[in-house]
């Protein structure tokens, strides 16, 4: 999933896991599918929440772009978590036209029936 980052707005982007594990870590790539950051983040059951840029941030700043992210959890025997991760955003438009809403998040587009959540 993505999100987008313009430079000046922090964005926070979330995952769920169905248990709690022991450890957790996500990758950050870039639009050329380059990884640019790795870091811990927290492994705790139901939803988590990573902050990117502004005085908040939870990992180092990034330059303003479309990114994409992966989570990998483990249990605390060594046995993987599967994480579900949400793509998240301001919406910049909305679009109708195919006969499918489909949301526009800068440069991401998200089917309004993936929509999980709505806040400000």
């Amino acid at each position: 999933n993505g999100f987008d980052l313009d430079g000046t707005n922090p964005t926070t982007v979330a995952y769920s896991l169905p248990s709690a594990g022991a450890s957790a870590t996500m990758s950050i790539m870039d639009s050329t599918g380059t990884v640019v950051s790795t870091g811990t983040v927290p492994a705790n059951a139901g939803i988590n929440t990573v902050a990117f840029g502004g005085a908040n941030s939870s990992v180092a700043d990034l330059p303003a772009g479309n990114y994409t992210y992966s989570v990998t959890a483990l249990d605390a025997q060594g046995n993987a978590i599967t994480p579900t991760t949400y793509t998240s955003g301001q919406v910049t438009g909305i679009d109708s036209s195919s006969g499918s809403t489909v949301l526009h998040l800068g440069g991401i587009s998200v089917p309004a029936a993936n929509v999980v959540q709505v806040a400000s």
